[in-house]
């Protein structure tokens, strides 16, 4: 299990502030072009295959066989061929580049092929990759500036703490032979040295083909604005107590933010898992949007409907303010969708902040629950796409990200050892679970000031 703690980047210590910048939108435009060779040389070798029919994988000379002694077949859209053709399409379209940088890319543009189409695609395909074939889709143009931070050979300093360890070799038979793996000294001694009360990270950016002396990118990080328990989180990866993953860095805001992925502990409860509680929900009679059944026959209404209810349409009421007065274009304002788009940012933030409070002090009094009343299953009902028009949210006039409702619940389930099961429900099921007693009563909402 991953979690990402998302830190401002900070000053660079390896080229000057204007360089460093203007290299790093280089090496996105890079990335981008990596990923994007990557699909253009899918399309072609099926252009020139179009009767591929997969064989066996071959290994050192031979097949590979499955636990059932049966051959074990190709890829039947992605090869060996042609997944072994990706790294060198990549770094002829981004010479560049770090070859770990380009590693990432094509792995993060072939796992995008190799992934399922959404549940409500229409069409055929279950995969992308056939829907590409069966031009059901269009071919994914990587655009978003967003640099893979490979964590085999990134370094994080923390406060003195270091998350790699020095690298020690030995001579053995005129060959060098490595007894740690690590960072050579000569980078240990530099990183140390600026992260001795402040937090540094280093990462490789550029090859050799560049012209650059410095191919590693140095950077420090604003911890400052991290709570206090982030910085202890990063205290600990910096210590080695958890172990960093592959990461990446982003551009938004105007500015550019390191996504640090970590390995998140699982807590283990000691759960009862043959108790088994139901999560359902609910609709507009009732002042929260969700019920949590238990197996004895209780329940508890679960989710803070009404302060979200009331944040929500004070937020909407504002937007809806600066849309009109842009269409009318009062005080001189609407010359421009950038000055527009500006005014309206923060306000579709807060919406997204709103539904991030909602989602986290939902599950978290959830997870509160399971574990007060022992009960290691949870049975999440979700709502399918009819059903979502008649609940608490759409009734009530306002919006949940049901996807990322469900993916946050399975996250939190897993970290605390919780098996987690899903099951739609249609409206007939629901109306005969929760009939209505009267269509015309609704709960107490809000009204907006």
């Amino acid at each position: 299990m991953n979690g990402t703690l998302e830190i401002k980047l900070g000053a660079s210590l390896a080229w000057p502030t204007r360089r460093a910048n203007a290299l790093l939108h280089a090496a996105a435009l890079d990335c981008n072009r990596a990923r994007n060779a990557v699909v253009r040389k899918f399309l072609r070798w099926h252009d020139d295959h179009p009767d591929y029919e997969p064989g066996p994988r071959i290994k050192n000379g031979e097949p590979v066989l499955d636990s059932k002694g049966q051959p074990k077949l190709e890829h039947p859209g992605v090869p060996g061929e042609l997944s072994k053709s990706f790294y060198r399409v990549g770094t002829n379209a981004s010479p560049t580049l770090s070859t770990k940088v380009v590693s990432s890319c094509v792995r993060e543009s072939q796992g995008k092929l190799t992934d399922k189409v959404p549940y409500n695609h229409e069409g055929k395909a279950k995969y992308r990759w056939q829907a590409l074939l069966m031009l059901e889709v269009n071919p994914q143009n990587f655009r978003a500036k967003c640099i893979p931070v490979p964590n085999q050979d990134t370094v994080l300093v923390y406060d003195g703490h270091r998350n790699q360890e020095d690298l020690v070799t030995k001579v053995v038979n005129g060959k060098i032979k490595i007894i740690t793996p690590g960072i050579s000294k000569g980078i240990a001694a530099a990183v140390d040295q600026c992260g001795d009360s402040s937090c540094i990270l280093r990462f490789p950016l550029l090859s050799r083909q560049s012209g650059y002396d410095q191919t590693a990118a140095i950077f420090r990080l604003h911890v400052k604005e991290l709570s206090r328990g982030n910085r202890r989180l990063l205290m600990d990866i910096a210590k080695r107590t958890r172990k960093l993953k592959d990461s990446k860095l982003v551009f938004k805001r105007g500015a550019w933010f390191f996504q640090l992925c970590y390995e998140v502990p699982v807590k283990d409860h000691g759960l009862d898992a043959s108790r088994v509680a139901t999560l359902w929900p609910l609709h507009n009679q009732y002042n929260r949007p969700f019920r949590l059944e238990f197996p004895d026959g209780t329940h508890v209404d679960v989710g803070h409907g009404i302060p979200y209810l009331a944040e929500y349409q004070r937020v909407t009421a504002r937007r809806k303010a600066l849309r009109s007065r842009y269409r009318d274009g009062a005080a001189g304002r609407g010359h421009g969708r950038k000055r527009f788009f500006d005014r309206l940012k923060p306000w579709t933030r807060a919406l997204e902040d709103a539904q991030w409070g909602l989602r986290n002090l939902a599950i978290a009094f959830v997870v509160k629950m399971l574990i007060a009343q022992d009960c290691g299953s949870l049975m999440y009902r979700e709502p399918t796409m009819p059903l979502r028009k008649d609940v608490w949210f759409a009734q009530n006039g306002c919006e949940l990200e049901w996807t990322h409702f469900e993916s946050h619940l399975a996250f939190k389930m897993e970290s605390n050892t919780v098996t987690y099961a899903t099951k739609r429900v249609g409206t007939k099921e629901h109306g005969e679970k929760y009939p209505r007693k009267d269509p015309g009563v609704r709960a107490a909402v809000p009204a907006v000031r």
